[in-house]
């Protein structure tokens, strides 16, 4: 499961370097669509989704894969560096992560795909 946020200033949706990130430090992160194509390509899933839903600023979408994989994908069109559904913390570098999304709930998302597989 990728939660990827739009406005990311930390891990850039479209891939590229991290803005205000350290001083002398040079990276360079792959797109939010390209991660989430090499799961997609991994796990061998369908070409469609097998479930999706849209929300007024955000979007989810899930494949099957095999051996009962699944990849799953919410992209948050205001959404920063931040745990959807939290909370930012205040300090220094509380301007530097970006909006926080409160439509999903990441913890709620996540346990509901942990125990869709068991271990």
């Amino acid at each position: 499961m990728l939660f990827a946020g739009r406005l990311d200033p930390i891990d850039p949706f479209n891939g590229g370097p991290p803005q205000d990130f350290k001083p002398g430090v040079v990276a360079d992160v792959c797109s939010a669509k390209a991660c989430i194509q090499s799961w997609h390509d991994f796990n061998d899933c369908s070409l469609s989704p097998q479930a999706s839903r849209g929300l007024a600023d955000a979007t989810y979408q899930r494949w099957a894969g095999k051996d009962h994989t699944e990849v799953a994908w919410w992209v948050l069109d205001n959404g920063g560096h931040t745990w959807p559904g939290g909370h930012i913390s205040p300090g220094p570098t509380a301007d530097k992560v970006g909006p926080l999304n409160t439509s999903v709930n990441a913890t709620e998302e996540i346990w509901a795909f942990c125990q869709r597989h068991t271990l």
